[in-house]
């Protein structure tokens, strides 16, 4: 597996030493930039003046005049030497005077011609040397004038040694500066670890601190708080959750255990059948209870392990219709049933229907009228029946657990409050949405399914 440097430590450290690294090879970039541009533009100038001074003898020549006595202004690093068509040296500076012919080292093959030299009698630097060739009345001569390059030799060692001093020096201001700003920007989320390495299960309450600033820090902030105040509804939700099962279930063993030891301090064996029969009743709603409340905790768990497909949901329909019709005398039109597809898990659909045909089931007073129909925006499943009907102030609280509408409602018709909670969350995990509204008389439940191609079901199978 591949790594990258400086992808473990400390994020202030790795910044630092990151932006020194980028900061360092920029500034290597520039400096060797501007050494070369420094070094050229000195050569450029020195190229320059060589150039004039051989100008100025081949004015001189043209006019008719060798110049015989050649003064330059720092013999030790400028020199001319004028030689005529035979290689014969008849003019030069002083510093060069009675030196041997340039032209046997360096041929001009040109008008003008510039060269590097550094085998130059004048001095033991290197040279710019111009070779001008010239004609005149007196014929044709060659005319050679350098400049020493020492002078751009020891403006580049100057810059070089400048570059050196001030590299460091940028480079530990650079780091520094780095190592203060990250450590100001990133002390929230210090502050912000602290906090929710403090918070328990006890306190989810707490929130972190929010910074003003509008930045990812800010965001950070706001997240981390966002999922605490899921965890703490988590948690309610959680805590009320095991306070309503504890309700659910201690009344019913409570009443069985007094039935059960009535009945052995006193037994009767006329009463035996009625007390077994009472209490094997009991038993089936409980386990009927703690199936709902184990389905209830793994809907979530069986959405990200249930293979989905794409369900003809009118078959679930119409299937669902003809078990509920074995035990109920009502009235069932299912006439407007549509062929229509939805993607999901066939077994959560058909729990779906049956709880919510139970549901109308149990307060219907006649009727139940079932329509499975397309939509423009996918597909609606409606359940109507004409019992009492649902307040609107209570339409959105009977999808919660453990809720009823009448609590003086005995619990011989079965309901203990989790048919609509488990019919929601199947609803939720296929994408769909259930709602309520009125029948006139009674109630209407309501699901939609989204388009197929609009839901991203997991694990969807071709």
């Amino acid at each position: 597996m591949i790594t990258f440097p400086f992808t473990k430590g400390s994020v202030r450290l790795r910044t630092t030493i990151f932006s020194v690294i980028v900061v360092g090879v920029a500034v290597l970039g520039t400096s060797a930039w501007l050494i070369n541009s420094q070094k050229s533009a000195l050569t450029s100038g020195l190229q320059s003046t060589a150039l004039l001074r051989a100008q100025d003898i081949s004015s001189a020549i043209e006019d008719g005049t060798i110049p015989t006595d050649i003064a330059v202004k720092n013999e030790d690093s400028s020199f001319i030497q004028v030689i005529n068509s035979n290689g014969m040296v008849v003019a030069s500076s002083e510093n060069i005077s009675g030196e041997l012919s340039l032209a046997s080292k360096i041929p001009v093959s040109k008008t003008v011609a510039i060269y590097t030299r550094s085998d130059i009698p004048a001095g033991d630097s290197d040279f710019c040397v111009v070779g001008l060739r010239v004609q005149s009345t007196m014929g044709a001569f060659t005319i050679f004038s350098g400049v020493s390059l020492e002078p751009v030799g020891n403006g580049i060692d100057a810059l070089r040694n400048s570059l050196l001093v001030a590299m460091p020096i940028l480079l530990l201001l650079v780091g520094a500066f780095t190592w203060i700003a990250v450590g100001m920007a990133f002390r929230p989320v210090g502050d912000i670890t602290r906090m929710v390495f403090e918070i328990t299960a006890e306190d989810l309450h707490r929130r972190v601190p929010q910074p003003t600033s509008k930045d990812e820090i800010s965001n950070l902030a706001k997240t981390m708080n966002k999922m605490l105040e899921r965890l703490e509804k988590s948690d309610q939700e959680q805590r009320a959750f095991i306070g309503d099962v504890s309700h659910e279930l201690r009344s019913p063993l409570a009443g069985m255990q007094a039935q059960l030891e009535v009945h052995q301090l006193h037994p009767d064996a006329d009463l035996t059948s009625q007390v077994v029969s009472e209490v094997l009743e009991e038993v089936t709603r409980m386990n009927h209870l703690i199936n709902d409340m184990l389905l209830l905790a793994t809907v979530e768990k069986q959405r990200v392990q249930t293979s989905y497909e794409y369900v003809s949901l009118n078959e679930v329909v119409s299937n669902e219709i003809k078990k509920i019709k074995r035990n109920t005398t009502l009235e069932i039109n299912f006439s407007n049933i549509h062929s229509v597809q939805v993607i999901g898990s066939e077994r959560q659909l058909a729990r779906l229907l049956r709880n919510l045909l139970e549901n109308a089931a149990r307060f219907a007073e006649a009727n139940i009228r079932v329509s499975l129909t397309k939509t423009d925006v996918g597909v609606q499943l409606r359940i109507d029946d004409d019992g009492p009907g649902i307040p609107i102030a209570e339409r959105e609280s009977v999808f919660h657990r453990f809720t009823r509408l009448d609590e003086s409602r005995t619990r011989s018709d079965g309901g203990v409050g989790l048919g609509l909670a488990i019919v929601r969350k199947i609803a939720a995990i296929h994408g769909a949405t259930v709602h309520i509204e009125d029948n006139h008389p009674g109630a209407a439940f309501i699901v939609d399914f989204k388009n197929a191609e609009n839901f991203r079901a997991p694990h969807l199978t071709s």
